[in-house]
């Protein structure tokens, strides 16, 4: 099952936290089914550390911010 990138948020994703999660992937894990993104409590997504260059980081982080869309939160009544 493809996972799908960006969406509606109610708080925007910082590049900081776009590249904690490039780099240690583990670390947090959110969204998706857990099948397609964890192997038991691990981050299914492969190590880049030592094959990206910091120009890719960047692309990749505009890349994703670009697939975010900020919304207001739900009003509750």
């Amino acid at each position: 099952m493809p996972l799908r990138l960006g969406g509606q948020v109610t708080t925007p994703r910082t590049d900081g936290e776009l590249v904690s999660s490039i780099i240690f992937p583990s670390h947090r894990i959110l969204g998706g089914p857990s099948s397609a993104v964890q192997a038991g409590s691990l981050s299914r997504m492969g190590d880049f550390t030592e094959t990206m260059t910091v120009r890719e980081l960047i692309d990749l982080v505009a890349f994703l911010q670009s697939r975010y869309k900020e919304v207001p939160p739900p009003l509750y009544k």
